[in-house]
C-alpha cells in the first residue's frame, strides 16, 4: 500500500506496513498533529478525516494508494510539527548523556537499552522533520538531515562493534556523539523552513 502526503510518496519506514485506516490516521495526528489532516483519498474514493475515524468499513488488503490531504495552512502544520518536536528533542539528548554515564560507570546493559530505546524514538523523530523539510523544498537542511542520518548510522556501526581495546571509554564517546547529534537536529529544526510564515 502506497502511503502519500499531499501527492508525494512517503516513506515511512516500519510504519509502510500500518493496514487499518484508524491506526494510519492515529499515526499522522501523532506524526503531524491534530486536525492537519482534513481528506483522504483511498485510491479513486474520498473521505473526510472523521469518517476515517468513525470507523470506515473497508478491506485494507484491496487497498493499493493512501493520499493525506493537509489543511490549505501550512503555517499551522509546519508550527504543530516544529512545536511537537522542540518538546521531544531535549528528551532525547539527556537520554544520550545519561547512557554516556552509564557506559563510563560500566554499566554497559543499562547503557545499550538507553541507547537502543532512544535511537528507535529519534527515528520516528527525524522522520518527522525529514518530511518537514521536503514539503518546504528545503535543499540545505535536507542535506544537513542527511549528514546527521549518516552520523546515527556510524553509531549504530560502532554500537554493535566487537573491536574496541577500551570498550567502556569507546561507548562512553559514542553515546556523547549521539548527543551531540541531536543537538544539531535542535539547531536545525530552529532555523529551518518550518519556521516559514510565508503561507
Amino acid at each position: 500500500m502506497e502511503i502519500l502526503l499531499n501527492g508525494k510518496k512517503q516513506d515511512l519506514g516500519m510504519y509502510d506496513k500500518i493496514d487499518d485506516m484508524r491506526e494510519l490516521i492515529k499515526f499522522i495526528h501523532t506524526f503531524i498533529g491534530e486536525d492537519i489532516v482534513k481528506t483522504v483519498e483511498i485510491d479513486e474514493e474520498e473521505y473526510t478525516a472523521e469518517e476515517i475515524e468513525a470507523g470506515l468499513n473497508l478491506d485494507m488488503d484491496a487497498v493499493s494508494r493512501v493520499n493525506l490531504k493537509t489543511t490549505d495552512d501550512k503555517k499551522k502544520a509546519r508550527e504543530n510539527i516544529k512545536a511537537n518536536v522542540i518538546e521531544e528533542l531535549p528528551e532525547m539528548r539527556d537520554n544520550f548523556q545519561q547512557a554516556a554515564a552509564e557506559f563510563a560507570l560500566g554499566d554497559e546493559e543499562k547503557g545499550y537499552e538507553m541507547v537502543h530505546d532512544t535511537l528507535k524514538n529519534l527515528e520516528w523523530i527525524v522522520l518527522k522533520i525529514e518530511v518537514s523539510l521536503k514539503r518546504n523544498d528545503d535543499e540545505d537542511g535536507l542535506e544537513e538531515i542527511n549528514s546527521i542520518k549518516e552520523g546515527f548510522d556510524g553509531i549504530l556501526k560502532e554500537l554493535d562493534s566487537e573491536i574496541n581495546t577500551d570498550r567502556k571509554g569507546a561507548l562512553t564517546e559514542m553515546a556523547e556523539k549521539a548527543s551531540n547529534l541531536v543537538k544539531r537536529l535542535e539547531e536545525l529544526v530552529e532555523i529551518s523552513d518550518t519556521t516559514d510564515t510565508t503561507s
